[in-house]
């Protein structure tokens, strides 16, 4: 951390506080995050797109009625999650940006207070 900052734990704690995360954002990042280990609603997402595009090439050349079906509802659920992230990882960063204006800090001064203070 740079030695220029000059910014208590209890200051950067009420920015921050004033700044938190909405519920869209907590939802996003906690339950669908790219760590599958910590989210149920990746592996919920990933596990139907893998089963129906499986269903969907099996019914390839007999039913292409059910095979179109099945590839819309393997894929819609992850087109949504890939915008609903891209969504989520924007605002993040306008939150972000924020509370680094409010401190007049830069984003590497941030990232350096948020590992001291937040964990």
């Amino acid at each position: 951390m740079s030695e220029s900052i000059k910014i208590t734990k209890e200051q950067f704690l009420s920015v921050y506080d004033k700044h938190k995360p909405n519920l869209f954002l907590r939802v996003i990042y906690k339950d669908f995050s790219t760590e599958l280990s910590k989210s149920l609603g990746t592996k919920i997402i990933i596990g139907l797109m893998v089963s129906f595009n499986i269903v969907g090439t099996i019914f390839d050349k007999n039913y292409p009625g059910l095979r179109n079906m099945c590839l819309m509802v393997g894929n819609i659920p992850f087109g949504t999650w890939g915008v609903c992230g891209t969504i989520a990882y924007v605002m993040n960063k306008l939150r972000i940006k924020k509370i680094e204006k409010e401190l007049g800090i830069t984003a590497e001064q941030f990232n350096a207070l948020a590992d001291l203070y937040l964990g």
